[in-house]
């Protein structure tokens, strides 16, 4: 009995090291345990001794622990650990785990509303909840709440937050060390936590002028009634069944946001007028991409012309679209897909338990046999194939648009690669799993010898390779690719360099200059 009211007047951190020298735990449990209980006596300002701790203490520290932003279920792990290191010292001060979790009903009885919420209980309980962002982007939001409390010296609250206390905290952040971009993100994540909380509270003109948007989770103020993304994402993409695809989402959404960066606030139905609508095209030609402008434009414009089909706008769009230089597609002349063939022998290593060169020889040839793009060629299955014809078929579901079926009928060198990858055993003809898709492919392209332009050089190009080597021998690649627009085809995949045709001038008769300079008489 001497023994353990000794070790019960001994600190936690002290019991807990006993507990690892007699090894009841493992030194990777007892890191875990270690912190948690540094998370304990955080709430107490000292360290505690194991005779100090009762039910009411660990109660208290729930709710301060709550109130600091943590989970529910951290909270739990917290006191668990506590308790599970108080037991070992002695069995009798506090009553078997069972009964704690007694302690967290109603733990969060007396919460007001989310403004009042500290800033890292809202990202921990409303953006987790909402599932529209990944776990990589929930913990940049929560070191950024953190941080701004750091420089606050205290716990805040979403209603502490105001714009001239977000410019203080940039400067802050400058001053600690911190690059201009981290600190402008860190501003953004804050006022978008707060926002999520009441989005009265803040304006959203925290981000960064060129690359907020790739950063702005998609449809950051789709919660906020009776804005463009609030009837985009409720009313106009369930209503428009030819959006199929999340990516389309995201460039509705991307355009949307930097609409609203233009205006510095939540765009909204008032805010669709020809001129203002120029205005912010026109402001972004020094910053993008003709194309990316245009892109943003014919989004906007859609949306637009079916808010006014559905009378929820009087006029229709009449802004112009923004120019686009159009350049010659590049495609792989046949020397080069033959380099790019022979290539595929050196690739290393295996993907999916199919040797490498046999794997990128195979991908290469059904490519060029079948123009597919790349989402479908992934998602192509052994079921799809018939070994016995050589008749692959692409199904809707899986091709862009999901609108048409495809059936192709493969050449031999195809049917005989992909005899060569069929085992072992699986669902998918080319199922990836090395990561990065595009890194490994640009290896392939720079053991070929050729060129590598990045967004320009992948498995897209080998789709303009297909299309304009049958046009070039008197096919009609728009078929071929299943366009409904020829313009589409002579735009996008056809390079006329790898194309014989006559050229126009051939046409006209030949002229000579006279030798013979007319004087005047």
């Amino acid at each position: 009995m001497i023994a353990t009211e000794a070790k019960a007047d001994r600190l936690l951190q002290r019991i807990l090291d006993e507990m690892v020298e007699a090894r009841q735990y493992e030194n990777k449990s007892a890191r875990e345990m270690r912190r948690m209980i540094k998370r304990f006596d955080e709430c107490f300002d000292a360290p505690l001794h194991a005779n100090e701790v009762t039910l009411e203490s660990i109660k208290r520290s729930i709710g301060l622990l709550l109130q600091g932003g943590m989970t529910l279920k951290s909270a739990k792990k917290v006191a668990q650990s506590v308790a599970t290191v108080v037991r070992y010292a002695d069995p009798t001060m506090l009553p078997r785990w069972q009964r704690i979790p007694l302690l967290f009903d109603g733990a969060d009885a007396d919460v007001a509303q989310p403004k009042d919420w500290p800033l890292v209980r809202i990202v921990n309980q409303l953006f987790v909840a909402s599932g529209k962002r990944s776990k990589t982007t929930i913990v940049k939001y929560r070191q950024a709440c953190r941080r701004y409390c750091r420089f606050a010296k205290s716990m805040q609250r979403a209603s502490d937050v105001t714009p001239e206390r977000l410019e203080e905290f940039r400067h802050w952040q400058l001053k600690q060390g911190y690059s201009e971009g981290t600190a402008e993100d860190g501003c953004d994540h804050v006022a978008a936590v707060v926002r999520t909380a009441d989005a009265g509270i803040l304006p959203p003109k925290y981000r960064r002028k060129l690359f907020a948007d790739a950063k702005r989770p998609a449809f950051d103020d789709g919660e906020i009634g009776g804005t463009i993304e609030w009837i985009m994402l409720n009313e106009y993409f369930p209503m428009k069944q030819r959006i199929a695809s999340k990516q389309t989402e995201r460039m509705y959404a991307a355009a949307t946001a930097k609409f609203s960066r233009f205006l510095e606030r939540p765009a909204t139905l008032a805010d669709l007028d020809d001129l203002v609508v120029s205005r912010w095209l026109r402001s972004m030609r020094d910053d993008l991409a003709p194309a990316t402008i245009a892109g943003y434009a014919k989004n906007i414009r859609a949306f637009w012309d079916w808010c006014a089909r559905t009378e929820k706008m009087r006029r229709f769009p009449t802004f112009a679209d923004p120019p686009i230089p159009r350049h010659i597609p590049r495609a792989w002349s046949i020397p080069q897909l033959n380099a790019l063939l022979s290539a595929c022998g050196r690739m290393e290593g295996a993907i999916a338990g199919v040797p490498a060169p046999l794997w990128w020889g195979c991908l290469l040839l059904v490519a060029l046999d079948t123009g597919e793009r790349r989402g479908a060629l992934f998602q192509l299955a052994w079921e799809h194939y018939d070994p016995e014809t050589g008749r692959l078929e692409a199904p809707a579901e899986i091709r862009k648009g999901r609108g048409k079926s495809a059936i192709y009928w493969l050449r031999a060198p195809s049917i005989e690669a992909l005899a060569a990858i069929r085992p072992p055993k699986r669902e998918l003809i080319f199922e990836w799993s090395s990561g990065a898709f595009d890194t490994y492919f640009r290896k392939l392209v720079e053991l070929a010898g050729l060129p590598y332009e990045p967004h320009k050089s992948g498995l897209q190009k080998l789709r303009r390779s297909f299309a304009t080597l049958v046009e070039a021998n008197g096919g009609d690649a728009t078929a071929a690719l299943m366009h409904t627009a020829r313009k589409v085809t002579e735009q996008s995949y056809l390079d006329t360099r790898l194309i014989d045709r006559p050229s126009p001038n051939l046409l006209l008769p030949s002229f000579t200059m006279s030798p013979d300079v007319p004087t005047e008489g």
